[in-house]
C-alpha cells in the first residue's frame, strides 16, 4: 500500500504530466490512424500475394477427415483435446469448453478490482507481466501442438498424450497458482518485496523454459516415431 506522502507525490506528478501531455484529439487519434492504415496495407498485401490456403473439396464419404478450427482457435481446440485425455478425470469437455473460458473472461472483468497497483511502468507491474507472459507462451505452445500429427501406434500415442498433459496442463497451472500465491503473501519491508518479485520472475521463467523444453521433446519424439514407421514401411 502507498503511504500518504507517496500518494501526494504521485498526484503531483500526475497533474504535472497531465498539463504537459499530448491531447487525445488529434494527436493520439492521428497515431492510431497511421498504425491502422499500415496494418490495413499489410493485410491487403498478404491477401493479394499469399492468399488463404484451401483444402480439397469436401467429401462426405471420407470418415478419416478430422475438421479443425481456424488457427486463432487452435489453442482452445488443443486445450479441449488435452482435457479429454486426462487419465484420472476422464472426459470433462464441458469444463474445457464452458467453465474454464468463463472463469478466464470473468477474471478479466475482475482484474481492475484485484490488481490495485497504481503504477503504469512495466518495472512496477512485474506480477501482471509474468502472468500474461506465461499465458501467451502457453497459448502459443498449444497452437503448435495442435498442428502436430498423431503418433502411429497406441504406445507412442499414450506417451505423447502424457507429455501433452504435462506441458499443456500441469506445468502452467502449477506456475500460475504459485505466482498467485506469491502475490498474496503479505510483505512488510522492501527487502522481502524485492525477493518476492525475483522469485515470481524466476518461477515464471523456469515454467516457460520447462514448457518449451517438453514441447520440443514431444515434437522430436513424434517426428522420430513417424520416421521409424515410414522406414519400416519402405523396407
Amino acid at each position: 500500500m502507498l503511504s500518504e506522502e507517496s500518494k501526494a507525490q504521485y498526484m503531483k506528478r500526475y497533474k504535472q504530466a497531465k498539463q504537459k501531455g499530448i491531447k487525445f484529439w488529434p494527436d493520439i487519434i492521428y497515431k492510431d490512424l497511421i498504425v491502422s492504415f499500415a496494418l490495413f496495407l499489410i493485410l491487403v498485401g498478404l491477401a493479394t500475394f499469399i492468399g488463404v490456403a484451401s483444402e480439397a473439396r469436401a467429401d462426405p464419404s471420407d470418415s478419416s477427415y478430422i475438421p479443425r478450427p481456424e488457427w486463432y482457435f487452435l489453442f482452445l481446440f488443443k486445450f479441449l483435446a488435452i482435457y479429454g485425455q486426462v487419465p484420472v478425470l476422464g472426459k470433462i469437455e464441458w469444463i474445457a469448453t464452458a467453465l474454464i473460458p468463463g472463469i478466464a473472461v470473468g477474471a478479466l472483468f475482475l482484474l481492475p478490482f484485484i490488481d490495485r497497483n497504481p503504477f503504469r511502468h512495466f518495472s512496477k507491474r512485474r506480477f501482471g507481466i509474468a502472468i500474461m507472459s506465461l499465458i501467451v507462451v502457453w497459448m502459443i505452445l498449444l497452437t503448435f501442438m495442435a498442428t502436430l500429427p498423431l503418433p502411429p501406434n497406441d504406445a507412442e500415442l499414450a506417451f505423447s498424450n502424457m507429455l501433452q498433459a504435462v506441458v499443456g496442463l500441469w506445468i502452467p497451472f502449477a506456475a500460475i497458482l504459485l505466482l498467485f500465491f506469491l502475490a498474496f503473501i503479505n510483505n512488510t519491508n522492501d527487502k522481502n518485496a524485492a525477493s518476492q518479485k525475483k522469485l515470481m520472475l524466476g518461477v515464471s521463467g523456469v515454467a516457460m523454459v520447462a514448457m518449451v523444453a517438453v514441447f520440443a521433446f514431444t515434437v522430436a519424439a513424434t517426428t522420430f516415431a513417424l520416421k521409424m514407421v515410414l522406414t519400416r514401411r519402405c523396407q
